[in-house]
């Protein structure tokens, strides 16, 4: 990005494009790859700020950092890690070892050093189980290289997160790594101090080792991560930690790997499970850590793989004192990947169940975890014949929380606000009404429940059953997805115990609540003057207090005031929540979208600046933009020296983001975060079809402002206006009536999934207009989608009739002679959809499921798909709505959840076949979409005013930036820029002019493609150049 550090300006796939530069030049702000980091490089960091060391700087310039070419501000997390509250006798299960803690060592997001960053699916994984876990490995990243929306989620927990794992696989010699990290200079290690200023700089909490390779023990190792402890607790670094993935089972033989002449080597050392699961000899190693130290057992972790959880979990209850660790797998979290859902909604919605059997156990409540068993546990859901869930997983399983205790982080002064966003959702909402489309950004996540769920009896401590909270993304207030109760309340009511808290009163208290109630039958809003049966739950001096929400006086989303007027100053908040009572049946249902209690604190915030864009995904109706901010830097600031500012430390809670198209145009709040950077993914234009020089072409603007700690005082909007390319050199965007369903093209296998899965033959039989289609060869663009409704099939309401497919195969595939060669769609899911109430939506739930069959086994081989082929009979409904819609497949790879009619698929091929229904007696219903959604246009931001609204520079047009000539052999003429930069495809930067500039010599450069990276004030450009 201009004036900062981001460049995605190397775009691999449209370098590929076969059409020569000349003839055919697609922008850089048109790529798919939101984040450049194929010229990431570990050691060239540690080199950079060791040379700023040497010159007398704890980090580098900004320059310095721009001319790495990645997107580092994304990895750096400005939440100051949380302290959280220590108190055994308040604990759900007291007896639990207050100090054992867990070690998720376990990807964050999906896939290989891009899992975890925003982006505009919102379907990656979102992790929220932090008040159980204390540290999280970062496992699918490279060292520096966390997400730091993932981590300032984590911190803002009291969750301490490492930055990746350097890899040394069995077999692999280290050595050659050793040696680098180990250099010295005299008496003292090169990359000691640089490697912790690098991390206080990021904001990241340590380096993560899989030393599974050879020289597992190195003494000269040792000592370099024990002087990196020391050199942290100098700098008040106090959560550093090495962990180490150990090759051992046993702590005997490998204690220099945790404590060596009586100085720490690790926080986090994991013994390795034995035949995959816990080792037996934990008392020993226990033994040997306490002989080290009185406080090395503190980083010693017992270990399992998680591919199962029929391991010997009493170990852990027979050597209290040992911590816990979980690993698995490699780019996906387990309890993420082995998720079942026949759609996003579905599976994201099941993998937040699954995360509470998970912790909570079975009956997703920490006060009432099933017995601990070793065998007979289900990971993976139960499905039918139609792909529907129809018994979840971990049912019986008796949850981490059976051995570690709940570690809440909502302590200190109020305000206190959560709107229960998990940090992704289908739409973006402000106060009930969708301002933008599909997000994921874990910098937006709020403060979770400490305890998932905490149901009981009103003002005891005995279980209850009969309301049952969940996560949802139905529906939302702010953000993504908010709190559902539903069940049947009792008069003696029942609580629902959100958090552990420790905050102070200072005023007067109030709340806020905003709520929605929805008849659980008929999924329908309910009218005003509907009971909502609620109660804001407060304990506070040792007693349980209820202040009742009262009536709705609207159908859809309200927010409610409360006073709390029996809290006094100086009390002490200790648990928030609900508190359902009241006569309803088994339909009630209310959605929560915010819970917020404050006491008047009033606190100012300073403005962002220095506000860059870069535009990403760009085609003629829609874009995404980078954007990335600075904020003032306070002399008291814990870490200036260090080049990094914690939020709280210049009083910003979050900030929000706005759009607007053209400069008076309607403010939309779109997005919030945590970080100093954010990715705002396919907004969509007001007037696609518009070409640049005509009078409805949309002028996107994006903008950003702060939000104090006090929840009410924000900072002026700073604006940016957002280049557009010439429509011309984009590609079109065509509308489409039905989402997408494609190839994920950063899935493992995506290049075998393009040449051998793909379905040679799709018949009809029965129909009154039949399909017959054939392929010689896999789809030609890639994306493993076929579009073929150009021919639809025609069907009768209530008329019966087949589908028959094939599948393609690489050599010979019988069940005798199966190809070793062959990795074809006998591998995959195959699942069909109809959409026959013509809606456009492919529904999924209850009586209006389109599902009309679901096949293939997990993590099996279904042999006739590719063999005999498979031939699948169904009927017509009999109230199918008249016109054209769409049958679509999807298959997806069998060993990653199947993805739905919806998005990108895993290894996997998608087809729409277009289908005519005739009914001459269609229902009513027809084409219509159900949803709890308010309907409307969001009002206007909190607080905004336009004539408060900050410039920035906002009027320079990027597109203006350019340079001829294009192919060029000696020198290109720039249109005058302040800087230029030329980068190789790899990400290195080959050469760069500031200034005034305006033309540039290359005469030196080796021909090829390069990319050309101008910039002007706060706006930038980049361009592909050939060089002759």
């Amino acid at each position: 990005m201009c004036t900062k550090h981001f460049f995605a300006g190397f775009v691999l796939m449209a370098l590929l494009l076969t059409a020569p530069l000349f003839a055919q030049s697609v922008p850089p702000s048109a790529s798919t790859e939101i984040y450049s980091w194929s010229a990431f490089n570990q050691k060239a960091l540690l080199e950079l700020f060791y040379t700023a060391l040497q010159q007398g700087r704890k980090y580098p310039t900004q320059s310095e950092i721009d001319a790495l070419g990645f997107d580092l501000e994304f990895a750096r997390s400005h939440v100051r890690p949380a302290s959280i509250i220590v108190d055994q006798a308040s604990q759900v299960k007291p007896a639990i070892h207050p100090k054992r803690k867990l070690w998720l060592n376990t990807p964050v997001g999906v896939g290989k050093m891009i899992g975890g960053y925003p982006q505009s699916n919102w379907r990656d994984e979102a992790f929220t189980m932090w008040p159980y876990t204390a540290l999280q490995g970062g496992w699918n990243h490279g060292w520096f290289q966390a997400p730091g929306a993932y981590v300032s989620a984590a911190h803002k927990h009291g969750t301490d997160m490492l930055s990746g794992v350097t890899f040394f696989d069995t077999g692999v010699s280290s050595t050659e790594f050793v040696e680098f990290i180990t250099t010295k200079e005299g008496n003292e290690f090169k990359y000691a101090e640089p490697l912790i200023n690098l991390l206080m700089f990021l904001g990241q909490d340590g380096i993560n080792y899989n030393v599974e390779g050879n020289n597992q023990v190195n003494p000269t190792w040792q000592d370099f991560h024990a002087r990196c402890y020391e050199l942290a607790a100098q700098k008040g670094f106090h959560n550093f930690h090495v962990g180490y993935y150990n090759n051992y089972s046993s702590l005997a033989g490998q204690e220099g790997n945790l404590w060596k002449d009586g100085k720490r080597v690790s926080t986090a050392l994991m013994l390795n499970y034995s035949s995959s699961n816990f080792a037996s000899t934990f008392s020993n190693s226990v033994a040997i850590a306490n002989s080290l130290s009185p406080t090395a057992v503190e980083g010693l972790y017992g270990s399992t793989w998680i591919v199962s959880l029929d391991r010997t979990w009493t170990r852990l209850t027979a050597t209290p004192e040992i911590n816990i660790c979980l690993w698995g797998e490699h780019d996906q979290f387990r309890i993420y990947s082995y998720g079942k859902g026949m759609n996003d909604m579905i599976f994201q919605e099941t993998y937040q169940e699954r995360l509470e059997r998970f912790i909570s156990g079975g009956n997703r409540n920490p006060a009432n975890t099933p017995a601990v068993r070793t065998s007979g546990i289900k990971i993976e859901e139960t499905l039918d014949a139609y792909g529907r869930i129809t018994e979840p997983a971990m049912t019986n399983f008796h949850g981490l929380a059976t051995f570690v205790a709940e570690r809440s982080a909502v302590k200190g002064n109020l305000p206190f606000a959560t709107h229960f966003n998990i940090g992704n959702g289908p739409v973006y909402h402000y106060k009930g009404k969708k301002t933008f489309g599909q997000w994921y950004n874990l910098g937006a996540q709020d403060m979770q429940p400490t305890y998932r769920w905490l149901v009981m009896d009103a003002g005891t401590a005995t279980v209850a059953g009969n309301i049952q909270p969940r996560l949802s993304y139905r529906d939302a207030y702010m953000g993504g997805s908010m709190l559902v109760l539903e069940g049947t309340p009792s008069p003696a009511g029942t609580d629902v115990v959100l958090y552990r808290s420790d905050l102070a009163v200072n005023g007067p208290v109030k709340a806020s609540v905003a709520v929605k109630m929805v008849n659980k039958l008929t999924r329908k809003v309910e009218d005003a003057g509907k009971p909502t049966l609620l109660y804001v739950l407060v304990k506070a001096g040792d007693e349980w207090r209820e202040y009742p929400v009262g009536v709705t006086t609207v159908a859809g989303w309200e927010e409610k005031e409360i006073e709390l007027n029996d809290l006094a100053a100086g009390m002490k908040i200790q648990n928030i929540g609900f508190r359902v009572k009241g006569e309803a049946d088994a339909n009630y249902q209310v959605f929560v979208g915010k819970l917020a209690l404050a006491d008047g604190r009033s606190q100012g915030v300073p403005t962002p600046r220095d506000l860059a864009i870069e535009v990403r995904e760009e085609t003629t109706g829609k874009l995404g933009v980078k954007m990335a901010w600075k904020m003032p830097v306070p002399a008291s600031a814990s870490r200036a020296d260090y080049g990094l500012v914690y939020n709280d430390e210049v009083n910003v809670h979050h900030f929000e983001i706005f759009y607007k198209n053209g400069e008076s145009g309607k403010v939309k709040e779109i997005g919030r975060t945590s970080t100093w950077s954010h990715y705002t993914g396919q907004i969509y234009f007001d007037h696609p079809e518009a070409r640049n020089d005509e009078p409805e072409f949309d002028k996107p603007y994006v903008g950003v402002r702060a939000v104090s700690v006090d929840l009410k005082t924000v900072s002026p909007i700073v604006w940016i206006k957002v280049p557009r390319q010439d429509y011309y050199d984009l590609q079109e965007e065509s509308p489409e009536r039905y989402c997408k369903s494609f190839l994920d093209p950063n899935s493992a296998g995506a290049e075998v999934a393009r040449t051998q899965r793909y379905l040679k033959s799709v018949t009809t039989s029965g129909c009154i207009t039949d399909l017959n289609y054939t392929a010689n060869g896999p789809d030609a663009d890639g994306d493993n989608y076929v579009n073929y409704t150009a021919q639809p099939i025609k069907v009768a309401a209530g008329q019966q009739f087949s589908i028959n497919f094939l599948a393609a195969s690489n050599g010979t595939v019988t069940a005798s002679t199966p190809s070793t060669s062959d990795d074809g769609m006998r591998y995959t899911f195959g699942v069909a959809y109809a959409d026959w109430n013509n809606n456009g939506v492919f529904e999924l739930e209850g009586e209006t499921s389109e599902v009309i069959f679901s096949l293939g086994t997990s993590r099996a081989s279904t042999l006739a798909f590719q063999t005999t082929g498979v031939n699948q009979t169904f009927t017509v409904p009999a109230d199918a709505c008249p016109g054209t819609v769409r049958i679509r497949l999807v298959f997806s790879d069998a060993w990653f959840t199947h993805p739905g009619p919806c998005g990108p698929t895993a290894k996997g091929f998608s087809m729409d076949i277009g289908m005519e229904i005739v009914n001459d007696t269609p229902p009513a219903t027809c084409g219509t979409i159900q949803t709890f959604h308010d309907q409307g246009e969001a009002e206007a931001p909190y607080k905004w005013d336009s004539t408060e609204d900050v410039s920035s520079n906002d009027e320079l047009n990027a597109a203006l930036l350019s340079f001829y000539p294009n192919p060029a052999t000696d020198y290109i003429q720039v249109s005058e820029a302040d800087e230029v930069r030329i980068y190789s495809v790899s990400g290195t930067l080959v050469a760069s002019q500031s200034g005034r500039v305006t033309s540039m010599d290359i005469a030196h450069l080796p021909e090829g493609i390069y990319m050309v990276r101008m910039k002007k004030e706060n706006a930038c450009r980049t361009l592909k150049l050939m060089k002759k």
